[in-house]
């Protein structure tokens, strides 16, 4: 797949820039192969300006993930 860069929210509440490996692609989603774990928290709106090791204020939306986190699904790249 090909490879693509996120920020997440590290354990010390910091911007953290991340590489992940990319699968395949849907009308609306994507599927994440490698680079994130269960529970990391992806900055899905990043600032322009935001940069690693900046401290982050979050914010938690809903969930709105159709599939559950199961290891089945997480095979797929589902997670």
């Amino acid at each position: 797949g090909s490879q693509a860069s996120v920020y997440v929210v590290n354990t010390n509440g910091k911007a953290e820039l991340r590489m992940i490996r990319l699968g395949s692609k849907g009308s609306k989603r994507t599927s994440v192969l490698s680079g994130l774990s269960e529970g990391d928290r992806v900055i899905v709106t990043p600032d322009t300006h935001l940069r690693s090791g900046m401290i982050i204020q979050t914010i938690v939306a809903p969930a709105q993930s159709r599939y559950q986190s199961t290891p089945e699904n997480q095979s797929k790249g589902i997670v």
